[in-house]
């Protein structure tokens, strides 16, 4: 939200230097698309009729280099979700690899009487660090 009102206060400014159509930089604080935003700047900087070419170069520069920010963004984000991807699959393959743990409970003691029976009781978990094998551990001492 920041960069978009920060870029509306950039194309005002282009707009008031080149004397541009005020409702320019309005139609961008309400528009989601920056390509869209780029494509109404070079349509309205092919409009300027000054003789000012180097300010004009520098404009277009900077719509190049919007371009390519635009472009490196969506590059970026689809590399970060096929890592995602691929750590998801990682993670699904490790899942698959993993030995369960068997908790033993030897003795149990019942309360009613004062007779101690000794009885093997297993628990089977993803890991030992899996907190369901923990609350079974638990619940075999209780």
């Amino acid at each position: 939200e920041a960069a978009k009102e920060h870029d509306a206060e950039v194309i005002s400014e282009m707009a008031n230097a080149l004397e541009w159509d005020h409702d320019l930089a309005d139609k961008v604080k309400h528009d989601e698309s920056q390509l869209h935003i780029i494509q109404l700047l070079t349509e309205s900087l092919s409009k300027v009729h000054t003789d000012d070419e180097r300010r004009i170069d520098l404009l277009k520069d900077a719509l190049d280099q919007m371009t390519q920010q635009v472009h490196q963004e969506r590059d970026t984000e689809a590399k970060m979700a096929q890592q995602i991807k691929d750590l998801e699959a990682e993670v699904a393959e490790l899942k698959k690899k993993q030995t369960p743990v068997i908790i033993h409970a030897p003795v149990i003691v019942d309360e009613g009487s004062a007779t101690a029976t000794a009885a093997s009781v297993s628990c089977e978990a993803s890991t030992a660090k899996d907190a369901s094998a923990k609350d079974a551990n638990d619940e075999i001492l209780e």
